[in-house]
């Protein structure tokens, strides 16, 4: 018998996005809405907490690893849902779990897991990067770490990858250096990269003033169209990132204005790439000495907080080819587009973890993708999200989901043949925090600062700011 994925319903943003900037009541009633519903399911979450704990206390706990193989592990970004996988499967595999985090984010669910030994609070690197660099060697020191595993978020890669070094002398740091974080980060520099490399990928322009664009001949390639896709992570530009407006438009007036509207400059690159019809799709691989140690490929979206595998032998292939060559150890995330006849193109890279691991919630050997065990030899790398891994979802997202719907079929389809990306029967306390004091203090910041926002990602705790 020939064992079969089940394929989830996936929502995807397509066309021109719309505005979204709340007024000052819709900003109050929104906060204040998503914190009763907090509430209100507080004893349900309170009753499967005490269930877990009781099923907990009477499970027969794993046998510690031998000393010599035990390792201290460091992995930073707790308020991530990746970041948790992370620190669940290194606990499972038998190692000492260190967790730090930003200052502004000391109230992480995920620091009262049980898979946390210890948990520190650090500098931001957007701050004061030499800060944060010697806040890390200052718990690396007192904990003895013998490997620093980064989840870097969207924003800090390329601080992480200077300060690895200076961390790299005090234990294996499984990062990217800074010139290669910015070759890989940096969609234009990807894109040559990758070309150079010998692979076949769309055209592509780095855009810093909105002449480029205005003065570009569309007419030399007509059969091509293009997008205009935003580099950076200012908030201002949050609402522009699901706009698939195609250009040239019918008019050169029309393109002028789309153009022109776009906050382009040399301080906020944008990016001018061919437009490929197909579907997209968005990988994860851990690569040592350039061998890809583990792979998985899920079908996107722009804001995805729904994944399931997909089996994708031409990503694999990609990836493993273009590791090899640069000889990365570190973690990769490409994006690809894949068109109706099976061809596949890169179209930008994130050199960090991405979210889709966590398909690998019960794989064995995933830990030691990362750091090598005894066992390393006899493993057939990379080893990819096991068949009866099923498809994941946040169910702070379902819930919004089913009250903006009312898709109750969805709805209940995902809790019976799905599984809640952050929820253990065996570590219970991150998805109680998570819903019941991480994102309740969130929206209770939120409606004290006045900071408006449109919309937030579960899996990340990354909050969309609006103007």
């Amino acid at each position: 018998m020939t064992a079969t994925r089940r394929t989830p319903k996936i929502t995807r943003s397509t066309g021109k996005p719309q505005d979204y900037n709340p007024t000052y009541s819709q900003h109050i009633v929104k906060n204040v809405f998503f914190i009763a519903v907090s509430l209100l399911f507080l004893p349900l979450s309170t009753f499967l907490l005490v269930s877990c704990l009781v099923i907990r206390h009477f499970q027969k706990q794993p046998q510690p690893i031998p000393n010599g193989q035990r390792k201290t592990v460091l992995v930073n970004s707790g308020r991530m849902t990746k970041s948790l996988v992370l620190l669940r499967k290194f606990k499972e595999a038998g190692h000492r779990v260190i967790l730090v985090e930003e200052h502004s984010y000391w109230f992480c669910a995920n620091r009262w897991s049980n898979s946390v030994d210890a948990f520190y609070r650090i500098g931001n690197p957007l701050v004061d990067l030499n800060k944060y660099t010697e806040d890390l060697i200052k718990v690396i020191k007192a904990e003895g770490v013998d490997y620093f595993i980064l989840v870097s978020h969207a924003g800090s890669t390329i601080e992480d990858g200077i300060a690895k070094k200076e961390i790299s002398k005090h234990c294996e740091v499984f990062q990217f250096d800074e010139d290669t974080c910015r070759t890989l980060h940096e969609k234009h520099r990807f894109i040559d990269k990758a070309r150079g490399l010998g692979f076949v990928v769309p055209e592509s322009h780095h855009i810093t003033v909105h002449d480029q664009v205005l003065k570009f001949d569309f007419k030399k390639t007509p059969e091509k169209k293009f997008i205009l896709k935003c580099i950076g992570l200012d908030p201002l530009d949050d609402h522009t990132r699901s706009d698939m407006t195609l250009l040239p438009l019918s008019t050169p007036e029309r393109t002028s204005a789309h153009v022109k509207a776009q906050r382009i400059s040399e301080s906020n690159p944008w990016v001018l790439q061919e437009f490929i019809q197909g579907e997209e799709y968005c990988t994860h691989s851990t690569v040592r000495g350039g061998q890809v140690r583990a792979f998985v490929a899920c079908p996107s979206s722009e804001l995805l907080v729904n994944y399931y595998v997909s089996e994708k032998p031409k990503m694999l292939e990609f990836t493993q080819k273009f590791a090899s060559k640069m000889n990365l150890t570190g973690q990769l995330a490409f994006d690809f587009i894949e068109t109706a006849d099976g061809s596949i193109y890169p179209i930008e890279c994130n050199p960090r973890t991405h979210t889709a691991i966590t398909l690998f919630y019960n794989h064995p050997h995933f830990a030691a993708s990362y750091v090598p065990d005894s066992d390393d030899d006899r493993v057939t790398w990379p080893v990819q999200p096991l068949m009866n891994s099923p498809p994941v979802y946040w169910i702070g997202h379902e819930l919004f989901s089913l009250f903006r719907t009312w898709d109750v079929k969805t709805f209940l389809e995902r809790l019976v043949f799905e599984r809640d990306g952050t929820f253990s029967i065996e570590d219970p306390w991150p998805h109680f925090l998570l819903y019941h004091f991480h994102w309740p203090f969130i929206f209770l910041k939120s409606l004290i600062e006045g900071k408006k926002w449109s919309r937030i990602n579960v899996s990340t705790s990354r909050v969309f700011l609006t103007n």
